[in-house]
C-alpha cells in the first residue's frame, strides 16, 4: 500500500557523504539557455490530477566543497548498481594540504577515542567494509568522464576536479539546512544528493536551546551496506563537549559507530560528527529503525533508517497543461527507477525500492514563449505492497465531454505525517504542555487551559510564538487538542483521570466452588427459542494493566476469570495484558530536560527487554480491528469521549506500522498523552527513595492511542450475523456513552461516569461468572485500609431470584447484581452504575459443551 505525502522534500537516498547512493538510468546533462526553475515542487490536494504549483522558494548562494567519489556496488539480488560517495577529506589519500584521508581519520578516532568499541567484532567488520568500499571508489571524473554535478535549483554545472574535488557556491532554499545537489552520470544515469554549506562552520556557547539535525535527514541502504552520516547543529556547537553519543535503535539489523570528529588542516572540527552504519546482510526488508543522536545537554535527535531490497513498478504521465514538451525524465530510489518520457509525457519505473517515504521526482522542460523552462515536482509516498499505475505529474488535459474515461488505479492521497520514530508530535506536545504549566503555576489551572488554547489559535499576545505546524486547538473535557498542518490530532491530560494513589494492600480473600456447570443450553436452542449462546470466541484486552493491575485488583476477568475456563479447552480465549515487566517509561532521559519543580515531564515508552519478546502479546490498535469476529468481547481501560486503546511504544514494529497507514482523515483516531500523577510515577518507577524530594513531582506525560466513534461505527457497519449475539463489555469510565457505536452487538455493557478500577474489576468479574458458573455473593475489592465489600448482606432481602446451581445469561446476571445483591453503583459515588443496553429479545448465555444422548428405536 502507499500514501501520498505533501509538502516534504526527503532526500532520495544516502546524501553525498553517504557510503551507497543508488543510481538509477534516466536523461541528464546540462541544459544552456534554460530559464530558472519556476516548479521546485508541487502540493497536491486530493488527486494527482490536481497539482498546484508552489513558488520557487527564497534562493541563496552558499559555498560548498568536498570530494566526490563513485564506485559500483552489488545487491543480494546479484544487480550492480551506481554508488557515490562525498567527503570532506580524500577516501584513502592524504591530499595535498596534509589532511589525512577519510578511512585512516575514522581508524583513529575509534582506538583512541572508543578503545572498547574497537575491541569488538561487529565494529571491526563494520571498519573491514568502510575501507573496502572507499577503496574500491573512484574519482567522479575517473568513473565518468560525462560526470556533472548541479544544483536542484538550477542547470549549471558545478566543475569537480581530476582528484574528485569541487569547490564551489551553488544556489540553494533560503530556509534548506541541508543542499541539495543533482549528479548525472552522462545521459542514462541521474540523482540527487545532499551536503552541507562550507560556511556553516560557527561554534555557539549555547548547547541547550540549539537543534540537532542529520545529513541526510532520512537513511535508506541495502543489506550488506556502509552508509556516512552527520550529524550537526543549529546553531552550531562544539558536539564533542557536549558529550554527543549515537544509538542504533534495533541492534539487531547491524552496527553503529560512535562519532568521529575530522581534522582539517590541522584542527579537529567539533561542529559536525560523522557516525559509520553497517547493515546486516540476510534482512527481511523493508526493515524500519531510528539512529538515535543524544547530547548530555539535552538535544536529541532521531534519524529514520529503512533496510531497503524488495522493488515493484511505478508508472504514469507527466502533463504539460498543453505546453509543447521539449525532454524530461522521472526518477525515484531503485535499480530501475529512472525514466525518459516519451513524447506524450509517460514513464515506467520497473524497480523502485518499496519502503516508507519513497519520493518519485519529474524534471522536465517545456517550450514557453519561445524559451525552454524548466519544472520540477516531486511526491513522497509510503511504497510497501503493490504496483502503482497512473502517478501523475503535472496538469492533466480537462476531459471532453465526449471522451469515455477508462478507470485507472490512482494512489490516494492522504497528508503527510511524522514517522513515530521521530518523536515529533511528542516534541511538539511537550512544548504545549511546558507553556500550558508555566500560566497554571501562575494563574491556575482554568485560565492557563484556555491562555493555551488562544496561544495555539493565535489570539493570545504574550507567550512565544506557538510552532506553525499547530493549526488549532480546542478542549475536550480536561484535555487540550492540537490539530496539525499534516492531518495529525493529538492531545493532552492537564489533569490525571486515573487513581492519584494506588492501592498498596493485600488482595481480599474469597473462596469459592470451581467446578464447571455444563448446562445442555446449545443442545436445544433453535430458531424459535428465546435463549441463544454468544460465539465461544473470546477476546479480552488490557492495554492499562501496567497502571491498573498491581496486585490489588481482588478479582479480575483477564485474570482469575480466565484462569477457570481455560482449563475446559472450549473457549478460544485471546488475552492480551500490557503489563508493567513489559514496557519500559523512559524516567532516566525525559524528551525535555527542564525544571521538573515547575513542569510536567514528558516521556518516551518503550518496550523492555522482555517486553519485545512478548511483544505480540501486548496490546495493539490491530486487535481492536477485529473485535467483530467475537462472540464475547471484554475491554478493560480509560475512558471517555472515545478509548485508550494502548501505549504507543516507540520500539513496537506493528504499533509504528500502524500509527504510519491508518489514515488521518477520518476523525477516528488520535495520538494522546495520558498524564501520570507523582504517585503513580513513584509506584511505576519503583522509586524507594523520600518522596518530597522526588524528581518529578509535576507528574509526566506518555504517549498513548485514542480510539473515538468513527473507528468503531465502521466495525460496527461491517460486523456479521454472529455479533447479533455477541456481547460487548467496556470496562472504562463513561463507557455507556459508547453504546450506539455498538448498536449491531447483541448486548452492550458500559458505565454511566467516573468509576475506580477496582471496583470496574471486582463487578465485571462477577458479572461473567455467573454466566460461565452459578451465582454467588459478590467478592469484594480492597480500600486503603481493609477489604471493602462490593455488596452489603443487609440489604439483601428475600430468596434470590434464580437458583443457585446453574449458569445465567447476561441479563440475569445484571439483574441480580443490580436488584438482589443491590451492587450495580459505585459505592463511593451512587449515581455512578454499569448499564445494560439489549438490541436482542433473546436471552444471551455462555456457551457450554452439551452432552447429548441418542436413542435409536
Amino acid at each position: 500500500m502507499f500514501k501520498l505525502k505533501r509538502g516534504y522534500f526527503y532526500p532520495a537516498i544516502l546524501l553525498i557523504i553517504s557510503i551507497g547512493f543508488i543510481i538509477s538510468s534516466c536523461g541528464g546533462g546540462s541544459n544552456n539557455g534554460t530559464l530558472p526553475v519556476t516548479n521546485t515542487n508541487a502540493s497536491i490536494d486530493s488527486t494527482p490530477s490536481a497539482v498546484t504549483s508552489t513558488p520557487t522558494p527564497v534562493l541563496i548562494q552558499k559555498p560548498i566543497q568536498g570530494y566526490i567519489y563513485a564506485n559500483n556496488i552489488t545487491t543480494e539480488d546479484g544487480e550492480s548498481v551506481p554508488n557515490i560517495n562525498v567527503l570532506d577529506v580524500p577516501a584513502c589519500q592524504a591530499d595535498s594540504s596534509g589532511n589525512e584521508p577519510f578511512v585512516t581519520q575514522v581508524a583513529n578516532s575509534l582506538q583512541q577515542d572508543y578503545p572498547e568499541d574497537w575491541a569488538k567484532v561487529d565494529v571491526q567488520e563494520l571498519y573491514a567494509q568502510l575501507s573496502k568500499t572507499l577503496s574500491e571508489s573512484k574519482p567522479l571524473p575517473e568513473y565518468n568522464a560525462q560526470a556533472q554535478v548541479y544544483s536542484a535549483y538550477d542547470d549549471t554545472s558545478i566543475p569537480v576536479g581530476s582528484d574528485g574535488h569541487f569547490d564551489n557556491t551553488v544556489l540553494t532554499g533560503a530556509t534548506d539546512s541541508n543542499v541539495k545537489l543533482e549528479v548525472a552520470l552522462g545521459e542514462d544515469n541521474y540523482t540527487e544528493v545532499e551536503t552541507l554549506s562550507s560556511s556553516d562552520n560557527i561554534i555557539s556557547s549555547d548547547a541547550v536551546t540549539a537543534e540537532l539535525k542529520s545529513c541526510p535527514e532520512k537513511i535508506f541502504a541495502f543489506p550488506g551496506e556502509i552508509v556516512i552520516f552527520k550529524v550537526y547543529a543549529e546553531p552550531g556547537i562544539n558536539l564533542k563537549s557536549a558529550g554527543l553519543k549515537f544509538a542504533l535503535n534495533n541492534p539487531s539489523i547491524g552496527c553503529i559507530t560512535q562519532p568521529v570528529y575530522l581534522c582539517l588542516f590541522g584542527a579537529h572540527k567539533y561542529q559536525v560528527a560523522y557516525g559509520c552504519l553497517y547493515i546486516k546482510n540476510g534482512l527481511n526488508t523493508p526493515v524500519d529503525t531510528v539512529i538515535t543522536a543524544t547530547t548530555n545537554t539535552g538535544l536529541t535527535l532521531n534519524i529514520f533508517t529503512e533496510v531497503i531490497k524488495k522493488t515493484a513498478s511505478i508508472s504514469g504521465t507527466v502533463y504539460t497543461g498543453g505546453t509543447p514538451l521539449v525532454k524530461g525524465f522521472v526518477r525515484s530510489l531503485g535499480t530501475k527507477a529512472c525514466s525518459k518520457l516519451d513524447s506524450s509525457g509517460a514513464y515506467s519505473l520497473t524497480k523502485v525500492f518499496m519502503g516508507h517515504y519513497r519520493k518519485v521526482v519529474a524534471t522536465y522542460w517545456t517550450t514557453e514563449n519561445g524559451q525552454k523552462v524548466r519544472h520540477r515536482e516531486e511526491k513522497v509516498i509510503d511504497f510497501l505492497e503493490q504496483d502503482i499505475i497512473g502517478f501523475n505529474f503535472g496538469v492533466p488535459p480537462t476531459p471532453t465531454q465526449t471522451a469515455t474515461a477508462t478507470p485507472t488505479f490512482t494512489p490516494s492521497v492522504t497528508p503527510t505525517r511524522h514517522p513515530p520514530e521521530e518523536k515529533f508530535y511528542t516534541k511538539q506536545i511537550g512544548l504545549v504542555s511546558m507553556q500550558y504549566d508555566d500560566w497554571e503555576n501562575q494563574f491556575g489551572r482554568e485560565i492557563a487551559t484556555q491562555k493555551t488554547i488562544d496561544w495555539i489559535n493565535r489570539t493570545e499576545p504574550s507567550g512565544s510564538p506557538p510552532p506553525e505546524c499547530m493549526v488549532k486547538a480546542y478542549l475536550q473535557g480536561n484535555d487540550i487538542t492540537v490539530d496539525f498542518n499534516d492531518g495529525m490530532e493529538c492531545f493532552f491530560e492537564t489533569v490525571p483521570r486515573s487513581l492519584d494513589a494506588i492501592p498498596d494492600v493485600t488482595p481480599v480473600e474469597w473462596k469459592f466452588e470451581q467446578s464447571f456447570k455444563q448446562t445442555p443450553l446449545n443442545s436445544y436452542l433453535d430458531a424459535n427459542s428465546p435463549k441463544t449462546c454468544f460465539d465461544p470466541n473470546i477476546i479480552i484486552l488490557s492495554p492499562m494493566s501496567w497502571q491498573f493491575d498491581n496486585g490489588s485488583l481482588s478479582r479480575s476477568v483477564q485474570r482469575d476469570l480466565v484462569n477457570l475456563i481455560e482449563p475446559y479447552n472450549y473457549y478460544n480465549i485471546t488475552t492480551k495484558i500490557t503489563a508493567l515487566e513489559d514496557i519500559k517509561i523512559d524516567f532516566d532521559d525525559p524528551v525535555y530536560n527542564v525544571d521538573f519543580t515547575k513542569f510536567a515531564a514528558v516521556f518516551d515508552c518503550y518496550l523492555t527487554f522482555p517486553g519485545s519478546h512478548n511483544k505480540n502479546n501486548l496490546v495493539t490498535p490491530w486487535d481492536y480491528e477485529k473485535i467483530i469476529d467475537y462472540g464475547l468481547i471484554y475491554i478493560f481501560t480509560h475512558g471517555g469521549g472515545g478509548l485508550f486503546a494502548c501505549l504507543a511504544p516507540i520500539n513496537h514494529p506493528e504499533i509504528n506500522r500502524w500509527l504510519r497507514e491508518k489514515p488521518l482523515n477520518d476523525d477516528a483516531w488520535s495520538q494522546g498523552y495520558l498524564k501520570l500523577s507523582k504517585n503513580e510515577l513513584i509506584w511505576i518507577e519503583k522509586y524507594k527513595g523520600d518522596t518530597n524530594s522526588y524528581r518529578y513531582p509535576k507528574g509526566g506525560l506518555v504517549p498513548v492511542i485514542y480510539l473515538k466513534e468513527p473507528f468503531f461505527a465502521d466495525l460496527n457497519a461491517r460486523a456479521g450475523e454472529n455479533f447479533k449475539r455477541s456481547i460487548v463489555y467496556m470496562s472504562t469510565c463513561h463507557s455507556y456513552e459508547f453504546k450506539d457505536w455498538f448498536s449491531n452487538a447483541g448486548v452492550y455493557l458500559g458505565y454511566n461516569g467516573s468509576s475506580q478500577v477496582h471496583w470496574q474489576s471486582a463487578i465485571s468479574y462477577n458479572l461473567f461468572y455467573y454466566m460461565f458458573f452459578h451465582h454467588l455473593a459478590p467478592v469484594g475489592f480492597p480500600n486503603d485500609q481493609e477489604g471493602y465489600p462490593i455488596y452489603d448482606p443487609m440489604e439483601v432481602i428475600g430468596e434470590p431470584p434464580y437458583p443457585d446451581d446453574i449458569p445465567l445469561s447476561v441479563q440475569e446476571s445484571y439483574d441480580i447484581l443490580d436488584r438482589y445483591y443491590k451492587v450495580n453503583h459505585w459505592p463511593f459515588d451512587k449515581l455512578v452504575e454499569l448499564d445494560i443496553s439489549s438490541t436482542n429479545s433473546k436471552l444471551i448465555y455462555c456457551p457450554a459443551p452439551a452432552k447429548i444422548t441418542v436413542h435409536k428405536k
